[in-house]
C-alpha cells in the first residue's frame, strides 16, 4: 500500500518488489521471527589438526567453547562470520596451541589454551575486549 517508506505507527512486516503482473522479489522486516542471537553455549570439537570455519548458526551462540578430538600442533584458526557480534571463548583445546579468532578478511585475537576471554566482531575485524583469564 505504501510506495515510499513503512507506514509511520504500524508494524512493518515486508517489503515486495513487482513486475507487472506478479511479485519478483520480496523482504521479511519481523525481527521475532528468527533471533539474531541465541543466549546458548556452543561446545565444539575440533576433530582435526586443521582451522574451522563456524557457521553462521553455530556463531548465533554467545558462549563458544572449543576442545579438540587430537592434540593440535600449532595454533589454529577459528573462522567467524563478520557481522557484529560479541562472544565469550574458552579455548580447552589438546596439544597447548592457542586457537586465533578471525574473520575471512581482517585481523583476528589469539586465545591461549586453557584461556577465555571476551571477543567481538566489528564488521572487518575481531577484537579483544577483555584480556585472557
Amino acid at each position: 500500500k505504501n510506495t515510499t517508506a513503512f507506514t509511520p505507527g504500524q508494524i512493518p512486516l515486508y517489503t515486495a518488489v513487482t513486475g507487472t503482473s506478479t511479485i519478483t522479489s520480496w523482504t521479511e522486516y519481523r525481527a521475532w521471527v528468527q533471533p539474531t542471537v541465541v543466549a546458548g553455549k556452543l561446545a565444539r570439537v575440533i576433530a582435526s589438526d586443521a582451522n574451522i570455519t563456524l557457521t553462521w548458526s553455530e556463531a548465533a551462540n554467545d558462549i563458544l567453547q572449543f576442545t579438540s578430538g587430537v592434540s593440535l600442533t600449532a595454533t589454529r584458526n577459528v573462522v567467524v562470520p563478520l557481522a557484529a557480534r560479541q562472544w565469550t571463548v574458552y579455548n580447552g583445546t589438546t596439544g597447548a596451541q592457542s586457537l586465533q579468532f578471525i574473520g575471512a578478511s581482517g585481523t583476528g585475537i589469539t586465545v591461549a589454551n586453557g584461556k577465555r576471554a571476551i571477543i567481538y566482531a566489528d564488521g572487518a575485524n575481531v577484537v579483544r575486549v577483555t584480556a585472557d583469564v
